[in-house]
């Protein structure tokens, strides 16, 4: 069976140029996303609420690929030294805007191929990029 792939979007100056594609993450994702509205108790003791400007933030994503080459290893690392602005579209044509901030490669040293990582890189969301 093929993988399946995202397309991958790198920010140069204002606009997005197409940075290829990335195969589909192999584990799911968890999608998180949390309000910032805090609650404080009135003199009467009653609760109000209110919301700062920043209305809700998306948790960091976390992208899970099993058996990929250093190819793979080293286009996530340049993302993460360079600070690269990123945009992936997914087969369902959502976008999410944001940078890579982690990658956690754990070499295969027992497969067939020399060259096989299991991959968690860490995508922090940042819509602000866009």
């Amino acid at each position: 069976m093929a993988r399946g792939t995202w397309n991958i979007y790198v920010k140069l100056g204002a606009i997005w140029v197409s940075d290829g594609t990335i195969y589909r993450p192999n584990d799911n994702l968890n999608l998180v996303t949390v309000s910032t509205q805090k609650s404080v108790s009135l003199a009467n003791g009653s609760r109000a609420y209110y919301t700062p400007s920043t209305k809700y933030l998306n948790s960091t994503m976390e992208f899970k690929w099993d058996a990929l080459t250093t190819t793979f290893v080293n286009k996530i690392k340049g993302y993460i030294t360079s600070q690269n602005d990123i945009k992936i579209i997914n087969h369902n044509s959502v976008e999410y805007i944001g940078r890579f901030v982690g990658i956690d490669a754990k070499w295969i040293v027992g497969s067939a191929s020399t060259e096989d990582y299991d991959i968690i890189a860490k995508f922090e969301q940042m819509p602000s990029l866009a």
